[in-house]
């Protein structure tokens, strides 16, 4: 017997906790929030315009950062996930944002876009679902790229980060 699971994605955006907790409320099992990025290499067009949308309204890192905190004020027990392209969190970045993400309450992230220097428009999830350590902690940092992905977990002490190839 498998389990299904319902995974909605929802562009971040002032209004995002609120309709992240009426999909929970209708059955989502996991919530992606979507960071907008100016460039969108593997978004279709309705994603496409809900990024310019959400860029119109403020929506740069840190702000899609606080959706998520307030996200996880609605939903404690809910996975949420990030869905972000490497550029914007190379510009951020990456051991920032795992403790920001950590803090705000992130379950894991999609990442793609690969590195600057091997950009890959396909993305790729890992750890979609909660860690055993769960609530509460980011399961890990995903970067893909097309020919191999590494996931970064970061420990409770921020200096003691590891990197395993997967």
């Amino acid at each position: 017997m498998s389990m299904k699971t319902l995974v909605v994605y929802l562009m971040s955006g002032p209004e995002t906790p609120e309709l992240a907790a009426a999909a929970v409320a209708g059955g989502a099992d996991v919530v992606e929030l979507g960071f907008p990025f100016s460039d969108p290499l593997a978004d279709g067009p309705v994603i496409r315009r809900a990024a310019e949308r959400a860029l119109g309204q403020g929506m740069r890192t840190r702000a899609c950062l606080d959706c998520v905190a307030r996200s996880r004020e609605l939903l404690p027990e809910t996975p949420l996930v990030p869905m972000t392209y490497a550029a914007l969190l190379e510009a951020y970045g990456w051991d920032r944002f795992a403790r920001d993400a950590q803090s705000a309450g992130a379950t894991s992230l999609i990442e793609t876009g690969g590195s600057t220097s091997s950009r890959s428009p396909e993305p790729q999830a890992h750890a979609p679902m909660p860690p055993p350590h769960w609530p509460g902690s980011l399961g890990g940092l995903a970067r893909s790229q097309t020919s191999r992905s590494m996931r970064a977990s970061v420990s409770p002490h921020p200096s003691r980060r590891r990197l395993q190839q997967s």
